[in-house]
């Protein structure tokens, strides 16, 4: 039985982000109200994660509380000084501090990973050798042969890959769409909402989902350097499964309440 308190840390994170906002929105541009709060809110859920050490997981964290203040009208200065203060500490977490694996390893595999096949890169080379495999209508339901020892975490971290392998450029097209779908209606959710909170709430949501799918999909094909993130409803992980569909019935009920509002 394993369990992943960064899922719940990820909801936890978002819903006190949008009660703070909610009970302050008069005053979310003052440096006190706006900026202030949603450093120490960013300090305390991130550097935790971050402390495991969980870079990726953290990045999603601190950017969906980002997110809920800068929907909520957070003074553009504070918004481009996050921005700055995001970059420094990027910087410093990948080549200043050292933990148990290498993030330089990461970057190296990403830059050249056939010129390091036969260890940073086996699995950025891996995924795009199955990415490849799949063409235009993919090997077929079942067919995948990267999964069978060649890409590890071919059920978590690799899944989009495997999906490329056995449904080619066609079914990673309509995945893709579905998610982008999910986003445009969760996005016409939140704006007919009428409550600050519920609002903010969906946004955050909608961030953390969307961040996680993009950056999945992205570290697969070779766009970005590897992370640890799941793909959304997909990969393999009880926990991460659990908080997304609880994190879809809150933006249904949302949803429901718009709809007794208007009748």
């Amino acid at each position: 039985f394993s369990f992943m308190p960064s899922d719940i840390l990820k909801f936890a994170s978002i819903n006190l982000a949008a009660a703070i906002v909610s009970q302050n929105i008069n005053k979310i541009k003052t440096f006190k109200e706006g900026f202030l709060r949603m450093i120490i809110l960013v300090a305390i859920s991130g550097g935790v994660v971050f402390m495991q050490p969980d870079l990726s997981t953290a990045i999603v964290i601190i950017g969906s509380v980002f997110c809920v203040f800068m929907v909520s009208g957070l003074n553009i200065r504070y918004i481009i000084s996050t921005f700055i203060t995001a970059l420094v500490f990027g910087y410093v977490a990948t080549f200043k501090v050292k933990i148990g694996y290498s993030r330089i390893d990461r970057i190296i595999a990403f830059i050249d990973p056939l010129g390091n096949l036969e260890d940073q890169g086996w699995q950025l080379s891996q995924s795009l050798a199955a990415v490849s495999n799949g063409s235009f209508l993919g090997s077929g339901l079942g067919m995948s042969k990267q999964k069978f020892l060649y890409l590890s975490q071919a059920h978590n971290d690799f899944i989009f890959a495997i999906i490329c392998e056995e449904f080619g450029f066609l079914g990673a097209l309509i995945l893709i769409i579905a998610y982008f779908a999910f986003l445009v209606f969760g996005i016409r959710i939140a704006m007919k909402t009428k409550q600050i909170y519920s609002r903010l709430l969906v946004s955050g949501i909608l961030f953390v989902i969307g961040i996680q799918a993009y950056v999945n999909m992205t570290v697969v094909t070779g766009l970005i350097p590897p992370t640890g993130l799941t793909l959304p409803f997909i990969s393999y992980g009880g926990t991460s499964l659990m908080i997304m569909l609880a994190l879809v019935g809150i933006i249904l009920n949302v949803d429901r309440n718009n709809e007794e509002e208007r009748q």
